[in-house]
């Protein structure tokens, strides 16, 4: 039986080539002192064709050109690598697509002596589930030691790793940063958390404006992310998440209780401080409205009064955290 194929590079490379996404990953993972450096706002695409005459061209490799903000452009090569490991010589890869660019720039700029080269900036986003073990630049590979009299005629070449399943993304949570909530997804292991994340992307991606990504989104879901995960989500399912819809938790609630039972199963024990459902019921609850210390005194509600499958109906589709309120309060005074 043929292997089926699940397309990483072309759904990951139709991500990032739209502007809302490729931005908030410079914002949120490019170091601050290189953002100081260039405008983010006005990035341009630019073609890597220019490369086929030396090497294949691959569809995770993207080149961005960054205006600098002391003038002269900058460039960005953003290498995707869906390999399952870390590639040694990976470094050499990326000095010899530098140099391929600067070549094409001295021919199709017609630079002459004096001119200056355009800086360039390589990152390389790796998605493999193996930690990534590689040297990150040329002076991890040249064997010579540093204070060696030839170590300053070697050439220098470095990259900025994103390693997806190491990425610590708290630091951008809160704003609204769409790259950041598509990692913390890939790092999803189960149904409930999927469903927390993709509610969250839902409110990153909830403007007018939003529409197409919203699409691509779906697409991308649908199509590579449950298949990577052998995550049961169907379109049905995503797309009410994805356009600011509480209905898509509702149907993931029954998988979500299972994701708890199994925990508890695998770690050996089938009683904690809370039941399934009201772990799922606090779930859902931060997940929607927010953390708050008043689910404290709802779980204590929803426990005495045996109502956590109805209270978990409730949380996944009222429209705000007063409605749901409201709507508990007349459920437990039915249940006294």
């Amino acid at each position: 039986m043929r292997r089926q194929q699940i397309p990483w590079d072309g759904g990951y490379h139709l991500l990032f080539e739209h502007p809302r996404l490729m931005k908030d990953l410079l914002r949120g993972f490019v170091p601050r002192e290189v953002l100081k450096e260039v405008d983010v706002e006005g990035l341009e695409w630019e073609k890597t064709d220019f490369y086929n005459d030396h090497f294949k061209k691959r569809d995770g490799d993207m080149l961005v050109k960054l205006r600098r903000r002391d003038g002269g452009d900058a460039y960005l090569w953003f290498l995707l690598e869906f390999q399952v490991r870390s590639e040694w010589f990976m470094s050499v890869r990326v000095g010899t697509y530098i140099f391929w660019l600067y070549e094409h720039l001295m021919r199709t700029l017609g630079l002459r002596s004096g001119d200056e080269l355009p800086p360039v900036f390589a990152m390389v986003f790796y998605h493999g589930a193996d930690p990534w073990t590689a040297p990150r630049g040329l002076d991890g590979l040249i064997g010579l030691a540093q204070r060696s009299p030839l170590w300053p005629w070697q050439p220098q070449v470095q990259f900025l790793l994103l390693e997806e399943q190491k990425v610590d993304t708290e630091a951008v949570v809160g704003e609204q940063n769409l790259a950041g909530v598509l990692i913390r997804l890939n790092q999803c292991r189960t149904s409930q958390d999927f469903a927390r994340v993709i509610e969250e992307m839902g409110r990153v991606v909830a403007g007018d404006g939003d529409r197409e990504l919203r699409r691509l989104l779906v697409e991308w879901i649908g199509t590579v992310l449950t298949r990577k995960h052998k995550v049961k989500l169907s379109k049905r399912e995503i797309e009410p998440l994805l356009e600011g819809k509480p209905m898509g938790l509702e149907h993931n609630i029954d998988a979500i209780i299972e994701d708890f039972k199994r925990v508890g199963r695998e770690e050996g024990f089938e009683k904690g401080l809370l039941s399934g459902r009201e772990e799922a019921l606090l779930t859902v609850l931060e997940a929607r409205f927010g953390a708050s210390q008043s689910w404290g005194a709802v779980l204590e509600a929803v426990e005495g009064s045996g109502s956590a499958g109805e209270a978990l109906r409730l949380a996944s589709t009222a429209a705000n955290k007063q409605a749901f309120e409201a709507a508990l309060q007349e459920l437990l005074e039915k249940n006294v």
